[in-house]
Formats: structure tokens, sequence, C-alpha cells
């Protein structure tokens, strides 16, 4: 009895199975015969280059990735030079040896009197870590400025120079040693004496003196680029070595120490050592500089 029972419920179980697979919804026709490789446009083969095996695969696949989109250009924004930037006027001063007067040949020159500010605080503190003064001063004349100090610039390059002295006329250029004409390494520029020299770009002050001789008191400033720019022959200097300044900031008084025939700014550019022509890099050139420097350009 229990075994024919058995028999009947299997039976039964099967005939369920039967009538499932019979009536339950299958895939469609269309999708029952559809090819996999119908969505595929092309395929290709090719030998693995790690097996040595033949494959086949979607030639989509095998494309070589979309070049990565061109970068934006984003271009070089004027900073805002047109004023002046103030630099408090010092009111602690080095100390001056007099007026340190000699002879050059048959002509008498003073580099002095000494008008430079006492270096304290932070800049006083970089200044001696990096060994800025006399020694990078001289250094500059003949080197590029070093790696360390233009590590230490808070500003950002430039392809242009701030014309350095509002309302300044251009005298001379640079102009090439010839005969018994000595070489001028710089752009002279006359302007009233206490009239304010202002920087040509963002830099850092690596030398404020008048221990080289010849300039005077001058301020040299390292610039993000390596290049240094010179601002001689200062009746005074504002700042010190050290000191961070931003283009188009005061950086002293024009006068007449070193060897200056009239009061004027003694500008030079330096780079790599190399006194290099500024005048076509000015900007903000006052109307009657721009006529003595187009006359300068053309050989004049």
């Amino acid at each position: 009895m229990v075994r024919r029972d058995a028999t009947r419920g299997l039976a039964a179980l099967g005939l369920c199975c039967v009538a499932v697979a019979l009536f339950s919804p299958g895939l469609p026709a269309d999708a029952q015969d559809a090819d996999p490789d119908a969505d595929v446009d092309e395929w290709v083969e090719f030998e693995d280059g790690h097996t040595g095996e033949h494959v086949r695969a979607p030639a989509r696949d095998q494309r070589p990735p979309a070049p990565p989109a061109e970068p934006e250009v984003v271009e070089e924004v004027p900073p805002d030079d047109s004023q002046p930037i103030a630099t408090p006027v010092p009111t602690d001063w080095l100390p001056n040896d007099g007026s340190q007067c000699r002879r050059r040949r048959r002509h008498r020159f003073c580099d002095g009197p000494l008008r430079v500010p006492r270096p304290h605080g932070d800049a006083a503190a970089l200044a001696d870590r990096l060994n800025l003064g006399t020694r990078a001063g001289q250094y500059v004349l003949e080197h590029a400025a070093r790696p360390e100090w233009v590590a230490a610039i808070q500003g950002r390059p430039s392809t242009t120079l701030r014309w350095p002295v509002d309302g300044g006329n251009l005298w001379r250029g640079l102009q090439p040693r010839r005969g018994r004409r000595h070489e001028h390494t710089g752009v002279d520029i006359g302007a009233r004496a206490g009239t304010k020299a202002l920087a040509a770009n963002d830099g850092l002050v690596i030398y404020a003196h008048n221990d080289i001789t010849g300039y005077g008191n001058m301020v040299t400033v390292a610039h993000v680029d390596g290049s240094v720019t010179m601002y001689a022959h200062l009746q005074a200097a504002y700042v010190f070595p050290g000191m961070q300044v931003r283009r188009a900031q005061v950086l002293g008084e024009i006068g007449e120490t070193g060897i200056a025939h009239g009061t004027h700014l003694h500008f030079e550019w330096r780079i790599d050592g190399v006194p290099s022509n500024p005048l076509p890099r000015f900007t903000r050139v006052p109307a009657r500089a721009e006529r003595r420097l187009r006359q300068l350009e053309s050989g004049g």
C-alpha cells in the first residue's frame, strides 16, 4: 500500500512539472533566436601578447582612447600698477660715514651719505638666513640670483617691467664700450631730487647700501624669473634686505649719490648677471620719455 501511494505521488509531481513547462511564458521567439553578436558592428582578431593565442574581440574595444581635452589657456591678467604702492618712511636709519667722497680720474664723486633703514623683524631674519646684503649685491653683478633667493620671493612673474619713475624723463640707455667712452650698463631716468623710485616687478630686496663703489645708495631686487633690477644714485632707500616688495612699490627717493651728474635714477635689469636692455619691456612710460625711447630704439 505504501509503495503504491509513493508511486502515485511521483506520477502526480511529474504531471505538474510538465504542466508548468507547457503553460509558463518563456523567452520571446526573437530573443531565443537572437545572435549574441548582433549588437557588435565589427569584430577583430589579434594575437594575445601574453599567451600567443589568437583571440576575437569587438573592434570598438580595441580603439585608442580619446585624446585628453586641451587645457584651458588662461591669459595673464596685467597687474594694476597705475598707482604707486606706499612704503612707510623709515625713522630708524643705519649710521653713516659722511659723504664718502673720492676721485675717479678727473671726476670727484661721493657715495654717501648712507641713507638706508636699519633692518629689523622677520625680514631681517630672512636676510640673515639667506646671506643677503653686500655680498649678494656684488654677486648678481656677474651671476643670476641664487635659487634659494628666488624660492623665497612672494610674488608673481611678469614679462613686462613697470616704468620706475612716474614723470621721469629718459636720458640715455645701454651703451657699449667704444674707444674712451665707458660702457653704460643701464638706463638713466632724470627726475627731481626726492621723486620716488618704484619697483619694476614683485620681488625680494637682496641689497640696500652704498658700499658698491660708484652706485651710491642703491637697492637691488631679485625677481621670480631669476632676473634682478637695480636702482642706484638714491638720496634715500626706504627698504632693506629681506623685505618683499610689490610691483610699483616705493623703494626710495631719487638723488645723485655715487658717480652721477645731476639727480636721476640709474636703473639696471640683469639676466644671469649680464646687463639687458629693459626699454622694450617698459610699461606706463610717460609721453616725453616715450619719444626719447623711440629715438634710442631707432639708433638715435
